[in-house]
Parts: structure tokens; C-alpha cells; sequence
């Protein structure tokens, strides 16, 4: 499967770096942020000591260590948590030319197994090599892709922040398209650490599908467009009952749009 190029990304600062340059670049844009997402927004993106004051800490917390993954555009590898690192191997890794990949849905049983194996091994329950052989043997790519959505959502608090739903459908309505990217990349260098290094692999992994989907000129394939739909529930770890239907769309939209140009977004 084809590797993406790599470059210099806001990922691959430390953390208080990070901080400088997305502050700085807000500041930069802060006519066009403040039109569209507002003070009250700004300062929540800023993340400095008024938004410590008043808003929660929305990072993503593990109980076990990171481990690096170089499925990434950052010249660095990221560390992101070990359930997501085996989930993504095990997708990648897999025979991919079976039809229905993220459309068809593994029974709950059989997709509960998975997860079980998976948790052994990040918990050093199962040794990993042979946790792998036994996901490989015993479960399709079908069953493999349902545990990587499923593993975007495992953590108590969702990989794109709950706050930031307001600023998503908000980011999706406007027209300029310029602007539309100001707010986009002050949204994705606003995200807590861990939750942005999260969003880098997941966006370099669709993109390795599409490119093999595209390969294969199947129909019954999505494109980065339809993965995104199945993937933003997730990502946003969304109660779908109780959201709107027109929000559905808008952050369906507004992610596909973010994963589409988030190289541009990232690199520094």
C-alpha cells in the first residue's frame, strides 16, 4: 500500500511550540475567526489561561502508553494509544479487495470478540504477534474495519472534542471558501494534543484506502467522501438519535473537507 509523503507538520513541535504557533496564527486570522466562531470560541481555541478557567480539559486520556506509528505525514513518527496503533495495522495489513469494506456491518458477537482480543493484547494479556495472527485468522477485513471505527470511540471523551460541534456546523455554512479554510485550520490546530496527532493517522489511513479503492475501480468502494460519512459518528462519538438531521450532513461535509485539505492544514 502506498506511503504519503512526509513534511514538516504542527505535530512535529513540542507541545509549547505548538501552542505558539497556533496562537500566532490566530492572532494572524482573528478578524476572520471571531466573524464566524466569535470571541468566546477564539479564546476556547487559544487555549491559554482564560480558556483553562473555563472550559474542561478535552484531551484524550489512555491507561496505556502511547505507541508510535509512522502512519502519518509528520516527518516524526506520532504516539497515539495502543488500541488505535493495533486496529490501524491490522486494517492496513489486511487483503483489502473485498467489497463492502465500511459498508457492510460485522455481527455484534463476532465484533465483540475482536475488541476482546484487542484489549488483551494492549493489555499485554495476549503476547501482540500472536494476538494478530489469531485477529487475522479468525476475523475478516469486514470484522477488522468495524474494530477500527469502534476504537475511535472507546475513549471517555470523543477524538474531536464535543465543544467543538458547535464550531463544525458553524465552519460548514460558510460560503467563502477561504475563510472557510481560516476557521478550518484554527479548529484543527485548536485540538487538544493527543486528539490532533488521533486525527493526523485516521486522515492518512482514509487516504491509503481511497488510493487502493481507487485501484481497484470497484463500485461497491468507497471513496473519501462515503468514509467520511461512516467515520464522522465516530470521530465526534455522536448520540445519532439526538442529533439533527441537517447536522448530520453539515458534519459529515465539514469533515470530508478537513481530511481532503488537511495537508495543506498541518504543514508549517
Amino acid at each position: 500500500m502506498r506511503d504519503f509523503e512526509k513534511f514538516r507538520t504542527i505535530n512535529d513541535l513540542d507541545p509549547n511550540e505548538q501552542l505558539e504557533y497556533a496562537r500566532n496564527y490566530m492572532d494572524e486570522n482573528i478578524v476572520v475567526i471571531k466573524k464566524h466562531l466569535g470571541v468566546f470560541n477564539l479564546q476556547r481555541l487559544k487555549r491559554g489561561f482564560i480558556s483553562r478557567i473555563f472550559f474542561r480539559n478535552e484531551e484524550i486520556t489512555v491507561d496505556n502508553d502511547l505507541v508510535e506509528t509512522n502512519c502519518c505525514f509528520s516527518l516524526s513518527n506520532l504516539k497515539i494509544p495502543h488500541e488505535l496503533f493495533l486496529t490501524t495495522y491490522l486494517m492496513i495489513s489486511s487483503n483489502l479487495k473485498v467489497d463492502g469494506i465500511f459498508r457492510k456491518n460485522a455481527e455484534m458477537e463476532t465484533l465483540n470478540e475482536c475488541l476482546g482480543i484487542i484489549k488483551c493484547i494492549s493489555s499485554n494479556e495476549i503476547e501482540m504477534y500472536k494476538g494478530i495472527d489469531k485477529i487475522k485468522s479468525k476475523f475478516d477485513i469486514i470484522c477488522i474495519t468495524e474494530a477500527y471505527k469502534a476504537m475511535l470511540k472507546v475513549y471517555g471523551l470523543p477524538v474531536i472534542p464535543s465543544s467543538y460541534l458547535e464550531m463544525a456546523t458553524r465552519i460548514s455554512r460558510i460560503d467563502d471558501i477561504c475563510e472557510r479554510k481560516v476557521c478550518s485550520k484554527a479548529l484543527i490546530y485548536g485540538l487538544p494534543f493527543l486528539n490532533r496527532k488521533m486525527v493526523e493517522t485516521v486522515v492518512y489511513v482514509c487516504f491509503m484506502l481511497e488510493e487502493e479503492f481507487r485501484k481497484q475501480q470497484s463500485k461497491c468502494q468507497m471513496d473519501l467522501k462515503g468514509i467520511c460519512v461512516t467515520l464522522m459518528p465516530n470521530l465526534f462519538k455522536l448520540e445519532m438519535e439526538k442529533v439533527r438531521i441537517e447536522d448530520i450532513k453539515d458534519l459529515s461535509d465539514i469533515l470530508y473537507f478537513w481530511f481532503r485539505n488537511f495537508r495543506e492544514f498541518i504543514t508549517i
